[in-house]
């Protein structure tokens, strides 16, 4: 999992949380929020909210990258 995260660390990226597709720039990954910079601003969002993590584009896994 860390692996996968660092390489989407500074990238564009589709974060699911709560059903919600949430885009922007990856910027941090931490134990408690997950924050984007996105076209209007920045986005937090809490860790354990979250369902995925992928690049933008990339078709929906069947695993999370966030367990």
């Amino acid at each position: 999992m860390k692996g996968e995260i660092r390489y989407l660390l500074g990238k564009e990226v589709e974060v699911v949380a709560h059903g919600i597709i949430y885009r922007g720039r990856l910027i941090e990954v931490g134990i408690e929020e997950v924050y984007l910079k996105g076209d209007a601003g920045w986005i937090t969002l809490m860790t354990p909210d979250i369902e995925d993590i992928r690049e933008s584009g990339a078709k929906k896994r069947d695993k999370t990258v966030v367990d």
